[in-house]
């Protein structure tokens, strides 16, 4: 399951980094100790002069989450998509 998420996880680099305006700028996958999956997190960073609409973007293994309508993420930003943000 978890190189099923790997594999996910470098084949959406490739195809962020070929649009070159968000790339994913770190994965947190597995972290120890066992047990602590509610820790696992994907950061997204916007490279681009401009926003980016990211509505309906999603994430289905490991970290599960789908980006609302109307979500821009800014020109120079940051976002952290994790399952339990109050670690964050």
């Amino acid at each position: 399951m978890k190189k099923t998420i790997l594999t996910l996880q470098f084949a959406l680099l490739l195809f962020l980094t070929a649009n070159a305006q968000i790339v994913i700028t770190e994965v947190m996958f597995n972290p120890p100790p066992s047990g602590t999956d509610t820790l696992e997190y994907i950061e997204l960073y916007n490279n681009s002069g401009s926003s980016v609409d990211i509505s309906g973007w999603h994430f289905t293994e490991g970290v599960t989450f789908t980006f609302p309508a109307a979500t821009s993420l800014a020109a120079n930003a940051y976002v952290v998509i994790t399952e339990n943000e109050a670690y964050f």
